[in-house]
């Protein structure tokens, strides 16, 4: 009987069941818990996406962090960030994981958020396979598949920028799902996209090409956490011990290898463990508060293409309370 996911489109689409089978399943930490001070703290679930940028945060919940830090944590896995933006209007989620671009169309239309932290997210430009493109500057003419009008198109448009590439030097391809963006690269039917992982590292078992990323690339930081100002309000302490379990985990992560947190990145990530060897980690930092110059980047590039009004301070989205 042929086997259908055999071949490299058929990777792609399990690895998309798998990521979807996630919906199903939320991943929390101990019982009710006393914080060290001895009061009881309100316990927080926060929404993410699988991606490299949260893992310090899954490294303190697995390890028990959170648990001695007296805080019940939640982390509620999403695959799609329709999903996951309309948990946290309904406040089913306390926060989440996201890029600056998304909270601040978000912030300006009406959503009560915050951003409390940066996060050390990563992207990759990924090439298809046979095409010789080796550099971001050797994209010229060619195909970029993103979704439109997402981090995925503002990351793109700064990492051509700082390979000297105008927009007219390239063929933009509006592709909104990240799978079928990997399945057309891997085909050779895009000539590049960027994505995050799972999605890049399945790409070079697929023998795409990853050219650049964003921790090489200028640095490009565009994810945070945001939580709902009622949480931020009603739940301060909580968040406070949130961010200093998340400091734990970067210690961790800083002085252990992939193998170390095999089974989190094949749980949280969705990364096959074959190819954990092959996963870029980000530079993990601990917790601070976003850089000025990245987030008015990023607004920038948004009023440039109507997405925001024109008077949009992105310093408002900020709340550095936590710092």
């Amino acid at each position: 009987m042929k086997n259908r996911f055999a071949g490299p489109l058929g990777l792609v689409f399990l690895l998309s069941l798998i990521l979807g089978a996630a919906l199903l399943t939320g991943c929390s930490g101990g019982k009710k818990k006393v914080s060290d001070a001895g009061n009881t703290v309100p316990a927080l679930r926060i929404g993410a996406m699988s991606s490299m940028d949260y893992l310090p945060f899954v490294v303190a919940l697995e390890q028990g962090v959170y648990d001695s830090l007296g805080l019940k944590l939640e982390i509620v896995p999403f695959f799609s960030a329709n999903d996951r933006d309309a948990a946290l209007m309904a406040e089913q989620i306390d926060g989440t994981v996201t890029d600056y671009t998304g909270a601040m169309m978000q912030h300006a239309g009406g959503l009560p958020v915050k951003m409390v932290m940066k996060l050390n997210g990563l992207f990759s430009m990924m090439t298809a396979p046979g095409k010789d493109i080796n550099s971001l500057a050797e994209l010229k003419g060619k195909q970029i598949a993103v979704s439109n009008n997402t981090v995925i198109h503002y990351v793109t448009s700064q990492m051509l920028e700082q390979a000297g590439l105008m927009p007219q030097d390239i063929e933009i391809v509006d592709i909104n799902k990240i799978p079928l963006r990997l399945e057309m690269l891997s085909a050779g039917q895009i000539d590049a996209t960027l994505l995050p992982d799972p999605f890049a590292t399945m790409g070079t078992s697929l023998h795409c090409v990853r050219i650049a990323d964003t921790r090489g690339t200028g640095k490009i930081n565009c994810t945070g956490l945001i939580f709902d100002e009622k949480a931020i309000a009603g739940k301060t302490e909580s968040i406070r011990l949130l961010l200093e379990g998340y400091n734990r985990g970067v210690d961790f992560l800083r002085t252990h290898d992939n193998e170390a947190v095999k089974d989190l990145l094949n749980r949280y990530v969705k990364i096959p463990e074959a190819l954990v060897p092959e996963v870029l980690r980000p530079e993990y930092e601990y917790a601070a508060l976003p850089q000025t110059e990245d987030l008015h980047a990023a607004a920038k590039w948004l009023k440039e293409r109507k997405l925001l009004p024109a008077d949009y301070q992105p310093q408002n989205l900020i709340d550095g309370r936590f710092f």
